[in-house]
């Protein structure tokens, strides 16, 4: 399978993220998903064209083996100190419930509307012309 090594705009529908693809080994070639066309290089001069004015593309995987191998690498650092609890003065705000020094606050229930007998909600107003 082709990887992407870098991106240029297409000089057919003027994209400007098409793909600039290599097999392994080979000369470069330029596809647009945008609209299709694909121009592949058949000599040097042609491959140089073709990566001239190219965006680089980064090299996720030689990134991720880099992270992963800082991960494996033994820690040399001070142990953190645990968290800070919160200050007990403070209030802790959860989305629809308030504590305050222990006691929740419910929020206010508010109940829907009631359904009209022979119609279920806005469409049945819009339909008979009641809204």
């Amino acid at each position: 399978m082709a990887r992407i090594i870098g991106r240029k705009d297409c000089p057919w529908c003027g994209f400007q993220s098409a793909h600039v693809k290599q097999n392994e080994g080979k000369l470069p070639y330029h596809h647009c998903p945008e609209c299709g066309t694909m121009t592949p290089a058949r000599n040097g001069e042609q491959a140089r064209h073709i990566c001239r004015n190219m965006r680089p593309e980064p090299d996720y995987q030689a990134q991720a083996q880099a992270a992963q191998d800082l991960a494996t690498q033994p820690q040399a650092q001070a142990k953190a100190s645990p968290p800070v609890p919160p200050h007990t003065d403070d209030p802790i705000i959860v989305p629809g419930v308030i504590v305050k020094s222990g006691v929740k606050v419910a929020p206010a229930k508010t109940t829907p509307p009631p359904v009209r007998p022979g119609g279920n909600g806005l469409w049945s107003q819009l339909v008979k012309g009641d809204a």
